[in-house]
Order: structure tokens, then C-alpha cells, then sequence
């Protein structure tokens, strides 16, 4: 179901809800636009993620990924091959360790997440959309200019295990991605070159101008802490946090 959104005139303001897309909570902030326009922006956003989340929902055997990894003779949607090709790409940039093949079948995950903020930055863009505010549950998240009433947007990184604040991070014209372990949800990310779970109590932060290249980074940060990614993906900044 798909939240019709408010608006508040003073600020023109727009926020809406959809409440369980790709997995998660999608919030959706705009500001500086008018009603009408903003709210036709949100209607089409949401309908293209929800499709979007549809086809790509591994766990639901009527999907285009479930299809395809249960071995049916299907012809990609231009999505899904264009998601694939990105994963390929995303492989060979970080030596194998992320990787959208797991055990043979389709797995997006939070890349389909850094990929949909990616279709949400070009749709606010070519708007003339310049602040805006989109989150993922917390785990994903495109920060466009700056908040009406300060310099970024601020973001609270909590400790899951304890819920004590670790971290602020202050972002403009900039998306980050959260990977890591919590209580009743850990081991869900697997090292690719040696099937392990990544049991560690760590969570990884990447902020990028890319939230495609955000998701890549956290999780392959997870996988290998001690790598310097830095030095092959400068435009980002990453940190790790032992928990």
C-alpha cells in the first residue's frame, strides 16, 4: 500500500510512507516544490519501485528473480539485465567479494536498494528537485542539498546492540549505506570467495555521491576490514565500527 503523502504549504514540504518496499521502510522527503508537482513526482517513484520491488522479491516464486533462478528459459527485463551487468562490474572492481551470485542464484539485496535511490536522484534532478531527503529503514539513504534548517542533513548511527549513538554524519548531495550484524539478524553477509558468514557484532558506513556505489562499498567493507578501499574508491568515505 502506498502513502498519499502530506504537504505543508509554509515549508513546501512533501512526506510520504510506503511502508514495506524492497524489504524495508521507504521515507521519502521534498522540499521547495510545489504541491502538485511534488506529489506527481512521489506518485511516480512509487509505483516504478513497488513494480520494481515485485520483480526483483527472490522470496516470492511468481518473480522475475525467482523465475530466472529456478532455472525457467526468461529473457531479462532491461532492469534486471542492467542489474546484473552492474553486478559484474561491482565484482571485478572488488576482487570477487561482492558478488550478486550467490551459490549460483540472484541475490540484489541492498544493491536494489543503492540502485532505486540512483533512479530517485536522476528523478529528482531532471525535476529541479535540489533538496531532498530518502531512507531505506536506516540502511540506505540519498541526501539531496541540505536540510530547510541547517547546513546537511544529520544522520544518527546507532549502536544495535546497546541502541547508544555511535556516530553523526552530516550529509549533503550524498548517500550512505549501513551494513552489519544486529540482534536476531546476523551472518546474512557472505564472503563470495569462500562462502563464510560474517558473524562479527561490526557495522560498515560508505558514503558516496553514488548510493549504488554506497551499498557496494559497505558490504564489501564488511567482508574485508582491512582492506584500503580508499585508495581504490577515493570519491568515498568509509568507517568501521567494531560493536
Amino acid at each position: 500500500m502506498t502513502d498519499e503523502g502530506s504537504y505543508s504549504p509554509a515549508q513546501q514540504l512533501f512526506h510520504a510512507v510506503i511502508p514495506k518496499v524492497m524489504g524495508t521502510r521507504l521515507e521519502w522527503i521534498t522540499c521547495g516544490m510545489k504541491e502538485k508537482p511534488a506529489r506527481m513526482l512521489w506518485e511516480r517513484f512509487s509505483s516504478w519501485v513497488s513494480d520494481a520491488s515485485a520483480r526483483l522479491n527472490r522470496f516470492d516464486p511468481s518473480s522475475e528473480v525467482s523465475r530466472l533462478n529456478s532455472g525457467e528459459c526468461l529473457e531479462p527485463s532491461a532492469d534486471v539485465a542492467a542489474l546484473m551487468d552492474l553486478g559484474h562490474r561491482y565484482k571485478a572492481l572488488t576482487d570477487g567479494l561482492f558478488d550478486v551470485q550467490s551459490g549460483g542464484s540472484l541475490d540484489f539485496g541492498g544493491m536494489a536498494k543503492g540502485w532505486a535511490l540512483e533512479k530517485a536522484k536522476d528523478l529528482l534532478e531532471r525535476a529541479g528537485c535540489s533538496c531532498a531527503f530518502l531512507n531505506f529503514g536506516g540502511s540506505s539513504i540519498l541526501a539531496l542539498g541540505t536540510h530547510p534548517n541547517g547546513p546537511a542533513w544529520q544522520v544518527a548511527l546507532p549502536d544495535p546492540f546497546s541502541g547508544i549513538t555511535l556516530d553523526l554524519w552530516n550529509l549533503k548531495d550524498a548517500a550512505m549505506s549501513v551494513s552489519g550484524n544486529v540482534p536476531g539478524y546476523t551472518g546474512h553477509i557472505e564472503n563470495p570467495l569462500t562462502g563464510e558468514r560474517i558473524t562479527a557484532r561490526r557495522l560498515t558506513v560508505a558514503v558516496d555521491s553514488s548510493p549504488l556505489r554506497a551499498e557496494v562499498l559497505s558490504t564489501a567493507l564488511m567482508i574485508s576490514p582491512e582492506r584500503h578501499w580508499e585508495q581504490r574508491f577515493p570519491s568515498a568515505s568509509m568507517k568501521c565500527y567494531n560493536v
